[in-house]
């Protein structure tokens, strides 16, 4: 299934996370593994790489270790300015904690079907 485009009015949403007035649509559950679906937050490009950098590190799977390891001292070098009470970075974390759980029911409702295709997909190539 296609991706859809992003509409302007979608593009001139305010960041949900920062308040930037230009945002991009970013889907909680993955497309790859889930399909196209209404499960997004609108995240400016900045909050959008942080969401991902949090993620990366808290996950225990898809990420190498070295990987996995870049991205914490990335994020210890934001958090070294921003600290952890911040409120971008406590809605960020709320994010992922909340997509990682979402993903987690939906993987057992319905996720296994779209998977299949999904590995089918990259092992073809």
């Amino acid at each position: 299934m296609a991706r859809r485009r992003t509409t302007l009015q979608q593009r001139l949403t305010p960041c949900e996370c920062c308040g930037y007035p230009i945002s991009e649509c970013h889907h909680l559950f993955e497309v790859a593994f889930f399909g196209e679906n209404d499960y997004t937050a609108q995240l400016c490009a900045n909050c959008h790489e942080l969401y991902h950098l949090i993620e990366s590190v808290v996950s225990t799977s898809r990420e190498s270790q070295k990987k996995r390891e870049r991205n914490s001292v990335l994020l210890s070098m934001i958090l070294k300015e921003w600290g952890n009470e911040d409120k971008r970075y406590v809605y960020l974390c709320n994010l992922v904690y909340m997509a990682h759980k979402w993903s987690l029911v939906a993987w057992k409702k319905f996720g296994h079907m779209n998977v299949d295709k999904a590995r089918a997909k990259k092992n073809s190539k």
